[in-house]
């Protein structure tokens, strides 16, 4: 009698590590979830930024290009 208590607690024990488990993979992925999203905000950013600077330039190299006539 005494060993089925043992065991039904021995199992209790490894259904709650298996919980803990989960719960700490979940928390792992949310972490890296939140940290791809913040470092993909700054790369949006940092591309808006970049071509900010260099859109006078690229405009006023197409309007060159175009109106540009050859014969």
């Amino acid at each position: 009698m005494e060993s089925l208590k043992g065991q039904g607690g021995v199992q209790m024990l490894i259904t709650a590590e298996q919980e803990a488990q989960q719960i700490v993979a979940s928390a792992r992925n949310w972490s890296n979830v939140r940290r791809l999203d913040e470092e993909t905000a700054r790369k949006v950013q940092s591309l808006k930024d970049v071509s900010s600077k260099i859109s006078y330039g690229v405009v006023a190299m197409l309007m060159k290009q175009v109106t540009t006539v050859k014969n």
